[in-house]
C-alpha cells in the first residue's frame, strides 16, 4: 500500500509538470504589441530593407500622395530613409512610428480598417493586404529597426 501512495505521488507531480508545460507562454504575440513577424505574428524579425521599404515605395509612394507633388505631409515615400520615417511626424502632430507600440503609431493605424482619422491610406488605392498590415505593426513592435 506504501508502495502504491508513493507511485500515486510521483505520478501527481509529473502529470503537473506535463500541464503546467503544455500552457506556459511561448512568447506568440498578440495583437497589441508583441514580438511578431511577417508572417501573422510568428517571432521572425521583419526587415525595414527587405518587408517594409517595398510595401512603403509600392503602396504609398503614389502621385499626389507620399510620391510626388504635392506630396502629403512633406515625406516622400519612395526616397524617405529610415532615418526620415522614424522622425516623421503627422499632420495631427506626434511621430508616425513609436517603436514598439503600433497601436500608436500612425504609420500602422492609418492602415487599419478603423484608421483614427480621416482616410484609410493608401488613399484612392486599395487596402494594404493583411500580410503587408502585419509586417508593418510587428516591424513597428520589434522596435521599428533599421535591418
Amino acid at each position: 500500500m506504501q508502495n502504491l501512495k508513493r507511485i500515486m505521488g510521483l505520478l501527481s507531480i509529473g502529470l503537473l509538470l506535463v500541464i503546467s508545460s503544455g500552457c506556459s507562454d511561448s512568447g506568440s504575440p498578440t495583437d497589441g504589441g508583441g514580438n511578431g513577424g511577417g508572417n501573422g505574428g510568428t517571432t521572425d524579425t521583419v526587415s525595414f530593407a527587405n518587408d517594409i521599404r517595398p510595401i512603403l515605395v509600392a503602396s504609398c509612394a503614389i502621385s499626389a500622395c507620399h510620391g510626388s507633388a504635392p506630396i502629403q505631409g512633406g515625406l516622400n515615400m519612395g526616397t524617405a530613409t529610415w532615418t526620415q520615417i522614424r522622425a516623421a511626424s503627422g499632420n495631427i502632430g506626434g511621430l508616425i512610428v513609436r517603436p514598439g507600440n503600433a497601436s500608436s503609431s500612425t504609420l500602422y493605424t492609418k492602415t487599419t480598417s478603423s484608421p483614427p482619422f480621416n482616410a484609410r491610406m493608401p488613399f484612392g488605392g486599395g487596402a494594404l493586404s493583411s500580410a503587408q498590415q502585419l509586417a508593418i505593426r510587428d516591424w513597428i513592435n520589434q522596435g521599428a529597426l533599421d535591418n
